[in-house]
């Protein structure tokens, strides 16, 4: 069974993307931008290496390789950061999302009949849900 094929995993998705697009968005490009990451190390790497050969037999210039230096810093910094930065994120996509169904149950509780509440089975029931509302 493919996991991307199940209702309840689209519906997940799109949900988020309804609630939180910017954070969505964000996290989902932060994903594929770290996982690109160690392909780019690897290329400024070899890059370096072969323009500090250059260098030393004065083929190229000093300008080049402290730029691919600072390629392969960022590189690092990236890949170093992406565990912090993915957790903030999910973090605040939480955050959003408890705060969008927090609303939404109230609302909704809001507009219940008035003979619901008399009911004191549903009302026992409504009371038991809200106490579990959390995600």
């Amino acid at each position: 069974m493919d996991i991307f094929k199940s209702p309840k995993i689209i519906t997940y998705f799109i949900f988020i993307i309804k609630v939180a697009p910017l954070l969505a968005l964000t996290r989902i490009g932060y994903t594929f931008l770290a996982a690109l990451m160690p392909t780019f190390q690897i290329q400024f790497v070899a890059q370096f290496i072969d323009k500090v050969i250059m260098y030393m037999s004065g083929d190229a210039t000093l300008k080049i390789v402290n730029m691919l230096l600072f390629f392969i810093f960022l590189c690092v910094l990236v890949i170093g950061m992406e565990q912090p930065l993915s957790g903030l994120l999910n973090s605040k996509m939480l955050v959003k999302i408890r705060e969008t169904l927090n609303v939404s149950f109230i609302v909704k509780q809001s507009k219940i009949d008035y003979a619901y509440i008399e009911n004191s089975n549903t009302w026992n029931l409504i009371s038991r849900i809200n106490k579990d509302i959390d995600i």
